[in-house]
């Protein structure tokens, strides 16, 4: 999925979901993983307008537009 165009953070929700987002650049190579590691917490994530993500579970997402 790719966030909305004018997207400069994606926000996750690990405070009351269960699940992960997985970011990927253009070509389908890793670059970072919000899951369970952040149980309990918001997460702001800095995003590059080149990038993709791909959530599993029940998680929240919500985008910072500029």
């Amino acid at each position: 999925m790719k966030p909305p165009p004018k997207a400069i953070a994606v926000i996750v929700d690990v405070i009351e979901s269960q699940g992960a987002i997985h970011i990927t650049d253009d070509d389908g190579s890793y670059i970072d993983m919000v899951g369970t590691e952040f149980a309990g917490h918001l997460v702001l994530v800095p995003w590059d307008k080149s990038w993709f993500l791909r959530a599993s579970g029940s998680i929240e997402v919500g985008y910072v537009i500029v």
